[in-house]
C-alpha cells in the first residue's frame, strides 16, 4: 500500500506542479487526490477494527496526535530555517499585536 500512495503522492506534485517529476507525470492530481482519500479512509477502517476495536476511542486519537504532531512541529522548524530571510522580512512590517497572533497560530 505504500507504494500506491507514493505513486499518488508523486502524481499530486507532477499535477500541482504542471511538470514531471524525474520523468513520471503520473495520473492528474485530481483522480490522485481523490484515490489517496479513499485509500486513507479504508486503511484508517482496518486499523480502527483490528487495532482499536476493543479500546476506548481516545486511545486512538492519542496515538494519532502522538504520531502526527512531532512531524508537523519538525516541518514548521524546516519551513522557517529555510525562509527565515523572507519571514524576518514580513515580520518587520507587522506590529505587535499581529505578531503575537501569528506566533500562537503556528502553535
Amino acid at each position: 500500500m505504500g507504494l500506491l500512495r507514493l505513486f499518488l503522492a508523486v502524481s499530486v506534485i507532477a499535477g500541482h506542479s504542471g511538470t514531471t517529476v524525474f520523468g513520471f507525470k503520473g495520473i492528474g492530481a485530481w483522480y490522485a487526490v481523490n484515490f489517496f482519500f479513499i485509500i486513507s479512509g479504508l486503511y484508517l477502517a482496518m486499523v480502527l477494527n483490528e487495532k482499536y476495536k476493543e479500546k476506548v476511542a481516545i486511545y486512538f486519537y492519542i496515538s494519532r496526535v502522538l504520531r502526527l504532531f512531532p512531524v508537523y512541529y519538525v516541518g514548521v522548524l524546516l519551513a522557517i530555517f529555510v525562509s527565515y530571510r523572507a519571514i524576518g522580512d514580513f515580520f518587520d512590517h507587522l506590529s505587535i499585536g499581529a505578531k503575537l497572533y501569528f506566533m500562537i497560530k503556528i502553535f
